[in-house]
């Protein structure tokens, strides 16, 4: 029975000690959850402040940097340096331009002395460009190792016009502010700060963060970057720790929060002690009063009851009655050691509320808790006026506080949420939007937990946090996306996302139009399936594998199938998709439809073969210029006989280069019409052959557009004979019109189809009719009606003038009556001639001529003054051709001179004559044989045998022995028979001519040099100058005998020689200053051979020098002289070192001079002969041009005899070069003496 009384004592203290134990451990833990929770909001918030105070940073120098600034590296350098020192968050600046190198820079004070390491390098492929090289937005990168402090930092990208701002912070100033600003929480709570790969960037810990460790390993933290969710905190059963994971709006890092249970609970540690004191203590009290109880001491254990009870309500000063039982006095003092233990517990729990209120307050969020029957609020942390700016005494006093403050769109919604989660049981996470104080509105995110007893919610708890900043951030992203995603629905191309899988994730309207397929049809669907035909399936299959081994494939064409079953070409741009740890997880492709691009091109390439069929076959010279310079790019071959060149000397140059147009003026008309109309049409031009034979052209263009370029097709048709034909045509209509005019005999001219052109006043009288009404008619119409004289009629195709437009053959003294106006015939004698014949030997006219028979004497009287009149034309005409400076001959089928304008050295009549039936290679200047008046038989190409035997105008050069050269043209003439008879040759010295186009030609070849070297010479000099700089001072680092050594000899001899061409080119550029001097051939030869003469002994050059001591003095020009001499004795000393590597007796350079007179000057002759390798002989005529060198590729640079000529030619001099190729060269100068 005792025994049964003691358990009764004892097992409900037991029982309810554990409870409350148990009761109290879990609120506490929920507590320290929604602290966790708050910190690590907290956190977030502060990394976030942190960050956006650097990008505040790189924003402001953006903003206070204009363009200007960006350019002045020195002023933008003290820009970003001030950044630094200000900031004191950033180790490194970097402003990059739009390749993204280094332009400017500023570093860290301890790292100041690196700076200049880092000018120029190519960023490109630092991984915060992964996305693109354009930035878009500020932009933080994943860890790494600085190169600049060798330690772990991130990078902050930040876009700005025409470059990117990189800042680069070190993790240990992250950890290092973020800890600064958040302190530690009296419980200690862990916090680490990671990027979206799980890297730790800031650590709470400092041993930690030195570590860097991956935190992913926790479940929480990568389901959280996994999936961009946050995780409260809550306690879990097996889990030993307390997680929240929080994201960092912006940056795409989160903030890890932990407390371990264990350290949480430590708190409890008193009240367990106390608890479990009490329990020991009233087991044993309950056990001894137990068994007292059993036996004396009711009464006294009720006394002691009541002072429990009073204890119980916190009345601490119970007196004690004395018992006079010695066990009962013991209970009673062991009972007021108890009240004591109890007041003292009383004590500690007030001083951890405390606390708990000092942590409550400092969270950046509303502490809160409230009643869920009414939502009226029992506790509201401080922070609630700073957030909201109300009073804590007005969430607490007015009930509906809170409902009425709620944005009024927001507030049947959360009210209806929080009551239905909170009747459920469920810890709840809602936001919504309140009205602040000044009447703002503020997001929270409100995290309740509900209190549950005796299976009812009996009070909720919780914290408000101010997320206003992260929801203007999520607005902004949502409208990016939507202009994302509107800007790929309305995309010219098809655009394709794939997944992992390779299945379509996004296929927007115009893929739709291009394969025919909707998105729901292809979603899920993998392209190679149902978009390749089988023959390119395969390849398809081999693109996705590349696309998934992470190469990129940027351009693909290939085949595909749409919808209806229709074959298109397609073109593909195609981009893996990558993770942020480097794995494939999709691709993005780009797509066109070149179907249409692809016919247009075949047909095409169809169209450029019938337009080259045409264009090679045209009858017309056809040539296609470039517009802007009008560089010849195409001729037709016809265009080759034409102008006697060959295409590789047409091609690249333009026809004013080749002197195509005879008259420049004429090419300007042509080009005005061009540009005004786009077209020409029936130009008529003179052009010149490259044999300076002038042919007339009649020219049509139009505009076109070749390769991308504007480009002028040009038709020239050779209508020199035409227009030969028509000028004959005229000179006879000129030697006609006065003889027609005053003729007595009817005159009457038809042209080649019969229409009368022409009628005198004769044959108006004649046939009695007016000149204006018959001009027009045909020739039937006039002469119809005609009879013979034995009175029958004549067909009108038995006219005179019918036959000879039918046959070109002359008909005359025909006689036929016509009818007069008065009924009366008129008898004439009619004659009808052809006048010229076109190449298909039908006249281009024919002359009628007639007579009055009736008055025969008077006609006879005209013909006799007629021919009087033409005798007097001819002599005119013959002191005209004798006029002429050119020698004219015409020579029979014998080669016998029948006539000649002038002979040589006589332009007397009488002279000609006895010239006459001399062979035309016997007379002085235009013989084909070897000397003057040579019994020779006339060469091979002889002109006048070719007319003869072709019956075509021949045109060839001749150089005589005296030096002179002469353009010989050849004319055929014909008989009826049309039959050369004779052939007319015009002698043309053209030695002057030629000479002035060679000067022509070369001063436009130093003109255009002139201009290059002007253009190029400073693009160029300034980078060969820092190549040789660069390669020297690798040079100095190089190991000796290294290829690097090698390589950078090797650059600074090839940059010295470029260095050199260009010094030279700008010899042509540069106009020198007129710095003239006087110096002796002597002075001058000594200042070059100063610079040669220890060259020339090392070699084994002999020098030999002959110049008389009475040379006068020569013009010098900025010492222009000594650089002649100096370039003459280098090429000399070069040909003789070829030619004799070793010593030799025969390695001489001879340098004579002597005094001559040419033209009543005085010139100073100076001759430079050695027996060096020599010219060759195709060069020899071209050795002064610029860039011709006899140096093999890489020695020369072909431009110092062309300066020594230019050096020459500004002195009045002369520079003639002698050589045989392989013995010797002789270089004559001769300068005027002064």
């Amino acid at each position: 029975m005792r025994l049964h009384f003691v358990a009764v004592a004892v097992l409900p203290i037991m029982l309810l000690g554990i409870f409350s134990l148990n009761y109290f451990r879990q609120k506490h833990l929920e507590t320290i959850s929604t602290l966790v929770d708050a910190h690590a909001l907290n956190v977030s918030a502060a990394a976030k402040g942190f960050l956006d105070d650097a990008s505040s940073a790189l924003a402001l120098i953006a903003a206070m940097s204009g363009a200007a600034d960006f350019n002045d590296e020195e002023k933008m350098a003290r820009h970003l340096q001030s950044a630094i020192d200000t900031a004191k968050s950033f180790e490194s600046i970097y402003l990059l331009d739009t390749q993204q190198k280094i332009i400017n820079l500023a570093l860290s004070a301890r790292n100041s002395g690196s700076r200049s390491d880092y000018l120029g390098l190519d960023l490109s492929s630092h991984a915060i460009f992964s996305a693109g090289p354009i930035l878009e937005k500020p932009v933080w990168s994943d860890v790494f190792q600085s190169a600049v402090t060798v330690e772990p930092s991130v990078t902050l990208g930040f876009p700005i016009t025409d470059g990117t701002l990189l800042g680069t912070l070190s993790l240990q100033k992250i950890s290092e502010e973020l800890v600064d600003r958040l302190g530690r929480t009296a419980y200690g709570f862990a916090f680490s700060l990671i990027d979206h790969n799980g890297t730790l960037v800031a650590d709470s810990q400092p041993q930690r963060a030195e570590l860097r460790p991956n935190l992913r390993m926790h479940a929480e933290v990568r389901t959280a970057l996994d999936n961009h969710v946050e995780i409260s905190s809550a306690f879990r059963d097996g889990n030993p720790l307390l997680e929240s994971v929080r994201l960092v709006p912006g940056a795409g890092w989160a903030v890890y929060v932990s407390l371990p249970v264990e350290e949480a609970l430590q708190s409890l540690t008193p009240l367990r002690y106390a608890l479990f004191s009490m329990l020991t203590f009233a087991a044993l009290l309950g056990v001894t009063l137990s068994f007292w109880l059993s036996r004396w001491v009711l009464r006294p254990i009720l006394v002691l009851r009541d002072a429990a009870s009073a204890v119980a309500q916190g009345n601490y000063n119970q007196v004690l009655p004395i018992v006079r039982y010695e066990e009962l006095e013991g209970l009673s003092g062991s009972f007021r050691d108890m009240i004591a233990a109890v007041e003292e517990r009383e004590l500690s729990n007030s001083e951890n509320r405390a606390r708990f209120e000092e942590l409550v307050n400092s969270i950046d969020g509303i502490v809160w808790e409230l009643n869920p029957a009414d939502l009226r609020f029992t506790f509201v942390s401080d922070q609630a006026e700073r957030i909201l700016g109300y009073p804590v005494k007005n969430w607490l006093e007015d009930e509906d506080f809170w409902p009425r403050h709620i944005q009024s769109d927001d507030r049947d919604r959360v009210i209806s949420f929080c009551n239905t989660e909170t009747m459920a049981q469920r810890d709840h996470d809602f936001e919504y939007r309140m009205i602040a104080a000044d009447g703002t509105t503020v997001w929270l995110r409100n995290l309740a937990t509900v209190i549950i007893d005796n299976g009812q919610p009996v009070r909720l708890s919780g914290v408000m946090l101010d997320i206003t900043s992260r929801k203007s951030a999520e607005l902004e992203l949502q409208q990016t996306t939507g202009r994302l995603r509107l800007l790929i629905d309305r995309m010219p191309l098809a655009c394709i996302v794939w997944g992992e899988d390779r299945r379509v994730e996004l296929w927007n309207p115009e893929a739709e139009k291009i394969f025919g397929y909707s998105e729901d049809e292809v979603l899920g669907k993998r392209p190679f399936d149902f978009l390749f035909a089988d023959p390119v399936r395969e390849e398809g299959r081999n693109v996705i594998q590349r696309l998934a081994e992470k190469e990129l494939l940027a351009h693909d064409i290939t085949e595909n199938q749409t919808r209806d079953g229709r074959t298109i070409v397609c073109e593909w741009h195609n981009t893996p998709l990558l993770s942020p740890d480097g794995r494939n997880i999709g691709a993005i492709s780009m797509v066109n439809d070149i179907t249409e691009r692809v016919d247009a091109e075949a047909a095409l390439k169809e169209s450029e073969l019938r337009f080259r069929t045409v264009f090679e076959t045209n009858p017309d010279a056809v040539l296609i210029t470039r517009l802007n310079d009008s560089a010849i790019l195409s001729v037709n071959d016809y265009c080759l006989t034409l102008s006697g060149y060959d295409r590789e000397e047409l091609l690249g140059r333009t026809t004013l280069e080749l002197g195509l147009w005879a008259d420049p003026d004429e090419r300007d008309n042509y080009m005005a019409l061009v540009r005004e109309y786009g077209k020409v049409e029936n130009f008529e031009m003179k052009l010149l052959t490259k044999n300076d034979r002038q042919r007339i052209g009649l020219a049509s263009a139009r505009i076109l557009i070749l390769n991308d370029e504007q480009c002028l097709l040009n038709v020239v048709r050779d209508i020199t004979e035409m227009k030969e034909a028509e000028a004959r045509m005229m000179r006879s209509e000129l030697r006609f019109r006065s003889l027609v005019s005053v003729l007595g005999e009817g005159i009457i001219i038809l042209g080649f189809n019969g229409e009368i052109v022409q009628c005198n006043q004769a044959a108006e009288r004649i046939l009695q009719v007016n000149a204006e009404e018959v001009i027009g008619l045909l020739h039937d119409e006039v002469f119809n009606g005609a009879v013979r004289e034995d009175g029958s009629l004549l067909p009108i195709t038995d006219s005179p003038s019918m036959q000879t437009l039918q046959s070109g053959k002359p008909v005359v003294n025909q006689v036929l009556g016509l009818p007069g106006n008065d009924g009366q015939v008129v008898w004439v004698q009619m004659n009808s001639h052809a006048l010229g014949l076109g190449k298909s030997g039908q006249p281009l006219a024919v002359v009628v001529s007639f007579a009055d028979v009736t008055s025969l004497k008077e006609i006879e009287k005209e013909l006799r003054d007629n021919e009087k009149h033409l005798q007097t034309l001819s002599r005119q005409i013959q002191g005209v051709l004798e006029a002429i400076p050119d020698r004219i001959l015409i020579l029979d089928r014998d080669m016998q001179v029948i006539w000649l304008n002038w002979s040589e050295g006589s332009h007397d009549p009488a002279s000609n004559l006895a010239s006459r039936n001399l062979l035309c290679h016997q007379l002085s200047g235009v013989e084909c044989g070897p000397s003057a008046k040579s019994d020779t038989a006339p060469c091979n190409n002889c002109p006048v045998r070719k007319t003869f035997a072709t019956g075509r105008t021949e045109t060839v050069q001749k150089e005589l022995a005296d030096g002179r050269t002469l353009a010989l043209r050849t004319f055929p003439v014909f008989n009826e028979d049309q039959e050369v008879v004779n052939v007319i040759m015009i002698a043309q010295d053209i030695t002057e001519e030629l000479h002035q186009q060679s000067q022509t030609m070369r001063t436009g070849q130093l003109a255009a040099l002139g201009e290059l070297a002007a253009g190029v010479a400073h693009e160029i000099n300034n980078p060969i100058n820092g190549v040789i700089n660069y390669a020297q001072l690798i040079l100095n680092k190089a190991v000796a005998d290294s290829r690097e050594q090698e390589l950078s000899k090797r650059i600074i001899k090839e940059s010295e020689r470029i260095a050199t061409i260009v010094r030279e080119l700008l010899y042509f550029a540069r106009e020198e200053s007129e710095e003239i001097s006087r110096i002796t051939v002597r002075a001058a030869l000594d200042e070059a051979l100063a610079l040669m003469r220890h060259r020339m002994n090392k070699e084994g050059i002999i020098l030999q020098i002959r110049l008389p001591d009475n040379l006068p003095m020569i013009e010098s020009r900025s010492h222009q002289i000594q650089r002649l001499f100096l370039n003459l004795i280098t090429n000399a000393s070069y040909a003789l070192m070829e030619k004799y590597p070793d010593t030799d007796p025969d390695k001489i350079l001879m340098i004579t001079g002597e005094l001559l007179q040419k033209n009543e000057q005085l010139m100073v002759r100076v001759v430079f002969r050695d027996h060096g390798v020599g010219i060759p002989e195709d060069l020899l005529d071209r050795v002064v041009n610029p860039f011709v060198t006899t140096k093999p590729s890489g020695e020369g640079t072909g431009l110092g005899l062309s300066i020594s000529h230019e050096i020459v030619q500004k002195h009045r001099g002369s520079l003639t070069i002698k050589s045989v190729f392989g013995e010797y060269t002789e270089v004559i100068v001769e300068l005027p003496a002064n």
